[in-house]
């Protein structure tokens, strides 16, 4: 039996009666966190056999009888998958339905980390769409980059700053995700950490800096933009109190969701604010609160003061070449000498962002450029759409977990002296070049395995 915070227990009559307070308590005290896992629909997936069962109100998102061992599945460091807690899943479906498949959206994921729900919002936005994904945290940040990475999606700008700097640049969203960092409520069963760290002192120090954070985004947010927000807890102080808040403070109209009765959602109503609740002995998950908020006032108009064009990148005979990413969206950054494959319908947007974020990210890293040769980057490989106009070393599942552990792996003659590419049947790996009696393994360090 888990031991829970008895202010928390006591706090639970505002928002459940005395019969469902048991059911809660049995939930969070006796029974085991779901396993699931979001595929990406956007890559092959071998699935995980009879294993797997769906998530409701997630189209690619599956429950897993077992917890394996992700460290060993080569599928998982290809980001074929991510391993996403059902709830949150939520979030997804509710952009799907707003305005899911939209192509000229500008979206924003103000905490991104670890980037559950950020490739979500990349799945479901369409590919002429743009989501700035956004994490302050730096040692957070590096966790979201790489999971984005894997992921292998173009339209998407990364970056590590605070919400306030970010509204500097002026830009104007159509949609912003405040997933809030909170006091945890939801992560009770599987993180100790989370108890020991919940304290009714905690929950009011959470709301204000929700406040903080959700009054920056009010300020990127276009008029009749949505604001999607999202806690892993269930208080009112910081779901209901939060959402009243924005319809006074700002005017802010609610939004209805299409919620089926066979998901197990708990609708509740605040003074003007309307809560989707996800509570874990109702729903198979870990809990989640989720409301939807539609900002009033006049659109302004977008500025047009950058003028300055993009840095190509021209080359067309070399690495970049065989690529399936058109070479006028090969972004050249001068300064680093990389290249990046991104969506220049959008420039202007990253612009403005560099101006004030050191170190933004556009789409994915495609090659750096030593000298004259170009060095291509691991998310190339892993990129979406990517052409195998590369040599392949095909590998069987030790000698591909060795490739992961960053180990050399067996030399294959009939592999031509350059770069190739790793594959695990359909699952491209990374790279490695090809000398005459080697194969230097080049998979990131910081993402090489172990510990098996």
């Amino acid at each position: 039996m888990r031991d829970l915070p008895n202010d928390f227990i006591s706090s639970l009559s505002d928002i459940l009666d005395a019969g469902e307070q048991d059911e809660f308590l049995h939930a969070m005290r006796e029974e085991e966190p779901p396993v699931s896992v979001r595929l990406n629909q956007a890559k092959p997936n071998q699935g995980f056999g009879d294993d797997m069962h769906s998530v409701p109100w997630a189209e690619f998102g599956f429950y897993l009888l077992d917890r394996p061992s992700f460290t060993r599945d080569p599928y998982f460091h290809g980001g074929h998958y991510y391993v996403q807690e059902a709830s949150s899943m939520l979030v997804g479906e509710v952009v799907r339905q707003l305005v899911g498949g939209r192509d000229n959206l500008l979206a924003l994921d103000l905490c991104a980390a670890p980037g559950g729900k950020s490739t979500h919002l990349l799945d479901v936005l369409g590919g002429g769409s743009m989501c700035i994904l956004n994490e302050m945290v730096r040692s957070r940040f590096n966790i979201l980059d790489d999971n984005l990475g894997k992921w292998g999606r173009r339209n998407m700008i990364r970056t590590s700053t605070s919400a306030e700097k970010l509204a500097s640049t002026g830009i104007e969203f159509d949609l912003i995700l405040v997933d809030a960092p909170c006091s945890g409520e939801g992560m009770m069963r599987k993180d100790p950490q989370a108890v020991e760290h919940w304290s009714l002192a905690n929950v009011n120090v959470c709301a204000m800096r929700q406040r903080q954070i959700l009054t920056s985004a009010h300020r990127m947010l276009k008029a009749g933009g949505l604001l999607v927000y999202s806690t892993c807890t269930f208080n009112k102080a910081e779901n209901e109190l939060i959402g009243d808040w924005l319809v006074r403070e700002y005017g802010y109209n609610t939004v209805a969701l299409h919620c089926p009765e066979g998901w197990g959602l708990t609708q509740r109503s605040g003074q003007f604010s309307e809560v989707y609740a996800a509570y874990p002995h109702k729903v198979k998950g870990e809990g989640l609160c989720i409301q939807v908020l539609m900002k009033n006032g006049e659109q302004l108009k977008q500025s047009t003061a950058i003028k300055k064009k993009p840095s190509l990148y021209s080359k067309t005979n070399g690495i970049l070449s065989k690529s399936s990413i058109k070479p006028e969206e090969w972004l050249l950054d001068k300064d680093s000498q990389k290249v990046y494959g991104f969506n220049l319908d959008y420039w202007q947007e990253y612009v403005s962002i560099r101006s004030v974020v050191a170190g933004a990210i556009p789409g994915i890293r495609m090659a750096d450029l030593k000298g004259k040769q170009e060095v291509p980057h691991h998310e190339l490989a892993l990129c979406v759409g990517f052409n195998d106009h590369f040599p392949v070393v095909e590998l069987d599942m030790e000698a591909a977990l060795s490739y992961l552990r960053g180990e050399s792996i067996p030399h294959d003659n009939a592999v031509k002296q350059g770069w190739a590419v790793v594959k695990y049947k359909d699952c491209r790996l990374g790279w490695v070049k090809s000398l005459p009696n080697r194969l230097n393994n080049y998979y990131p360090k910081t993402s090489r395995i172990k510990h098996l």
